[in-house]
């Protein structure tokens, strides 16, 4: 009776049953019910023959496939396959149309008493797009890893309008597995897994791409059940994305989440699951182009708040989504377990032995609600766990394995935390950090320090008192060892020393109208005063950062400070041309207008440079990987280093001709020798040869770069005030003056 019920609804029109399918999902679940009654009714063997299907079952030592022959006028004929004939021979008969073969290896996996059964649907209408006659293989006891292939082989005429590819059925949809292989007239896959198999047929359009695609289904009428179901199937093709396409992917599932339509999470799973396949590059590009990585999780959360599912669970490949109402369960947390290469999910209960969990070698991490936290859900008690096993949406730094993505009702302060446990890499560099997005911004993502840390020899604890996304950042050792600490201490003290020599030149300044009116002094002065507007600048606003602040006046920030370090080096620029005028031309007059000169080049180039960030990269200040508001990406390229090395090429041109001409001098007395040794120390701090330290450095050329740079470019201050007012005889002779005046006025 239950056959020919299922044969009777194989002749009902496939419009009705795709309505229906989209509508209540009725295919899914009429195909469910056909697998739990064939699994039921494995006991004995049988062989059901129906116009629209046929069906057997036996044991593994009984069945080794079915093959379908076409018998002309009559229709096909379909048999069980109980010889040991190689797919080879038997793709040689003349009126086979398909066949399913299951390899050696596997029978030998299936016990004595277990049971295969093999089904052909004739009538396709359950599926959809399906180009071959479908096959449904199951077995009596589920088999977690197959150790032998299930073969699928069907004679298809060759179309060069279509492509081909091997897919398996589930919930409501087909799934690429891998790629359709040709022998004679006979296109063969290759399958791991039980279920139903065909080969699905797609057009080939030379104007077809994934942009087009994606904008198709933009600009549609789809319910979000549809849009999520064409989305699936673009997604696999995640190998042809471009940047543009992850953008338009993030605004399609923007438009699955504002139409607050609830759907299929499986589905989203699987999306989402394909999408964290995309190159890694085209990500990269795409989150710095359009903030499309930010857009995809902020929807990915938007879709997820809109299930009204309290329990579920589902895991891909790189994705899983998990849900649960804490009043209804006795759920305290999940650990994510390495299972022979692919994830598994533990729920974890009130009063388990966290430690216990998170010290096996084969844990990726694990989450844990604080019982005060799960204690303040009164009303609203769900809680929506996603786990990102692959992080490329989180493209700023170096990530531990996991990054979970914690949604928790509306709490306005946590009376207990949301830990997450990371196991320990053994870098001294990890750190607990959350992802600060908001798309309703041009502030690109990044990760931002918090939490509480506490470490263990095989664990990492991270206590949160919010929720995002949160995970653990793997940074380089000697960025955060002792060696920190030590390069921190020769900052401070040769910066208190720098800014000591500068209040004695301002003081100088003050003291003598004489000294003031010289106008190299005027020059040392305006130089001066732009290393102090640019260290005032960096020491007002680093400790501000800039998800704290708004978008104009993250704007504003890294513009001031950007003026002020082009400022500084427009000035060395300004110093290095006088120089090299001082010691190599010598006999040139002086300009006219020098002072208004240097100071429309010392304080108006950097305007042009900063001007055409704001004009054409403004979003470049908001959008650096640091957290501090600075130029970033071609912003930073051009209007930051383009300059800078162009002042530090053309110095060092300068100090290395200098010292040639001077070293080269005839005649020359010790004491001219000291002078000479005295003038190439003031110039290699004076021309900012120092920066030469910091560039290597930032090449990773050696710590001992790192260590030159933090010591003498923080010295130029003491410098400057050494060789321009202490060692200066006719500065020394003022200040010498003043004291005599004051000894004399005192008797």
């Amino acid at each position: 009776m239950v056959f020919q019920i299922i044969n009777n609804l194989l002749y009902v029109d496939k419009n009705t049953l795709t309505e229906s399918q989209r509508e209540m999902k009725a295919t899914d679940i009429l195909l469910r019910f056909i697998n739990t009654f064939l699994n039921s009714s494995m006991s004995s063997d049988f062989t059901i023959t129906k116009p629209n299907f046929v069906l057997a079952s036996s044991k593994p030592t009984n069945i080794r496939g079915m093959i379908v022959q076409n018998e002309g006028k009559t229709g096909f004929a379909a048999t069980t396959l109980t010889t040991r004939s190689t797919i080879k021979q038997m793709l040689t008969q003349q009126q086979l149309e398909c066949l399913l073969w299951i390899s050696p290896k596997l029978r030998q996996q299936l016990k004595g008493d277990d049971k295969i059964t093999l089904m052909i649907y004739y009538n396709d209408v359950f599926f959809d797009n399906a180009l071959t006659k479908v096959f449904n293989l199951q077995f009596s006891n589920n088999i977690e890893h197959f150790d032998g292939a299930v073969t699928v082989a069907y004679r298809v005429t060759k179309n060069d309008s279509i492509d081909t590819f091997c897919a398996f059925w589930e919930n409501g949809s087909w799934i690429k597995d891998n790629q359709v292989t040709e022998e004679d007239d006979f296109q063969i896959c290759e399958f791991w897994r039980s279920g139903s198999f065909a080969i699905i047929a797609t057009p080939v359009d030379k104007d077809d791409n994934v942009t087009s695609d994606l904008n198709d289904v933009l600009s549609s009428n789809y319910t979000a059940d549809e849009v999520m179901q064409k989305l699936s199937n673009i997604s696999e093709r995640f190998d042809e994305f471009k940047s543009e396409d992850v953008f338009l992917f993030g605004k399609v599932l923007d438009k699955v989440g504002v139409s607050k339509e609830e759907v299929d999470l499986d589905v989203l799973a699987r999306v989402v699951n394909q999408a964290l396949k995309i190159d890694e590059d085209v990500l990269k590009e795409s989150q710095t182009e359009s903030k499309a990585t930010d857009l995809i999780l902020y929807n990915i959360d938007e879709i997820v708040k809109n299930s009204r599912s309290d329990q579920f669970l589902t895991i891909k490949e790189n994705f899983a989504v998990f849900s649960v109402d804490v009043k209804v369960t006795n759920f305290s947390g999940l650990v994510v377990v390495d299972d022979g290469g692919s994830a598994r999910i533990d729920i974890l209960t009130e009063g388990v032995n966290i430690d216990s969990v998170v010290d096996l070698n084969s844990t990726y991490g694990a989450v844990l609600i604080s019982s005060e936290l799960k204690a303040q859900m009164v009303e609203d008690s769900k809680i929506v766990i996603t786990i990102f096993l692959r992080n490329v949406f989180f493209n700023d730094l170096l990530v531990a394995d996991v990054v979970f993505g914690v949604l928790l009702p509306e709490i306005e302060h946590y009376s207990g935390p949301v830990s997450i446990y990371h196991h320990n890499y053994g870098t001294n560099g990890a750190k607990c950090v959350y992802w600060y997005y908001d798309i309703f911004t041009n502030i690109r993502g990044f990760w931002k320090e918090d939490g509480i840390s506490e470490s263990t020899l095989s664990s990492i604890k991270c206590d949160f008192w919010h929720t995002t996304h949160l995970g653990l950042v793997l940074l380089e050792d000697d960025k955060y060892d002792d060696k920190f600490d030590l390069m921190w201490l020769i900052n401070l003290v040769d910066g208190c020393l720098s800014i000591i020599g500068f209040c004695g030149i301002v003081l100088t300044a003050v003291l003598f109208e004489k000294w003031r009116s010289n106008t190299g002094n005027q020059i040392l002065l305006n130089f001066v005063l732009s290393i102090v507007i640019q260290l005032s600048a960096f020491y007002s606003f680093i400790h501000v950062g800039k998800e704290s602040r708004k978008y104009e006046l993250c704007v504003a920030i890294g513009a001031i400070f950007h003026y002020a370090i082009l400022a500084q080096f427009s000035w060395m620029f300004v110093i290095g041309i006088l120089q090299f005028k001082r010691f190599v031309i010598v006999l040139g007059s002086t300009p006219k207008y020098l002072l208004l000169k240097a100071c429309l080049f010392g304080w108006g180039l950097p305007l042009v440079f900063v001007s055409g960030v704001l004009i054409f990269d403004q979003d470049s200040y908001v959008n650096s990987n640091i957290n501090f508001c600075y130029p970033s990406g071609l912003g930073l390229a051009l209007g930051v280093w383009l300059p800078i090395a162009i002042t530090l090429i053309f110095n060092l041109c300068v100090f290395i001709y200098i010292l040639y001409s001077v070293c080269y001098t005839k005649n020359v007395t010790s004491t001219q020798i000291l002078h000479q040794w005295r003038l190439a120390i003031l110039l290699f701090f004076l021309l900012g040869i120092t920066w030469i330290f910091g560039l290597l450095a930032n090449l990773k050329s050696g710590i001992v770069f790192l260590y030159l740079f933090n010591f003498t470019a923080n010295l130029q201050g003491l410098v400057v005030f050494l060789y321009f007012i202490v060692f200066n005889a006719n500065t020394r002779s003022l200040y010498i003056n003043a004291f005599k005046r004051c000894f004399r006025r005192g008797y």
